[in-house]
């Protein structure tokens, strides 16, 4: 899990959803299979076919499925965590252009002033203002 300051218990969700077009001609039928796809059985032969190709399959969105992977010990951390998650507008490979792509950028030039030893109060600074700018840009700032 990831470490938490006393008192809070906060980690950060990133995920894609599945949905239908409001102006699709076949939207009963793609609810339907919407509703296929999640469910327990096709999960779960989902996760296992995954899990013949790389080290962990994909982790089940079903609250009432977690404790099926809790003992995983790639999964097992993110879902204990899952309860508690906060969506926050980071999310890679969206290529959209706008939010996400200017939020990362933020944090790529925090990434590399770093590395390229610029002081660590000037990059937090640049990364606050930067991703508060963006924020405000699309409404969600405090």
């Amino acid at each position: 899990p990831v470490p938490q300051l006393p008192g809070t218990n906060i980690s950060w969700a990133t995920y894609w959803l599945e949905g239908v077009s409001k102006k699709s001609t076949n939207a009963d039928a793609a609810w339907e299979f919407v509703k296929y796809l999640s469910s327990r059985e096709v999960l779960t032969k989902m996760y296992n076919i995954a899990s013949k190709t790389r080290l962990f399959g994909e982790p089940y969105p079903r609250q009432d499925m977690a404790s099926l992977l809790q003992a995983d010990p790639f999964l097992g951390a993110i879902l204990s965590q899952a309860i508690s998650a906060q969506s926050w507008p980071l999310s890679s490979r969206t290529f959209d252009n706008g939010l996400n792509d200017k939020i990362i950028k933020y944090y790529e030039d925090a990434i590399n002033s770093y590395l390229n030893n610029q002081p660590e109060k000037d990059i937090t600074q640049n990364l606050t203002q930067g991703v508060t700018q963006v924020l405000s840009q699309y409404g969600l700032a405090n």
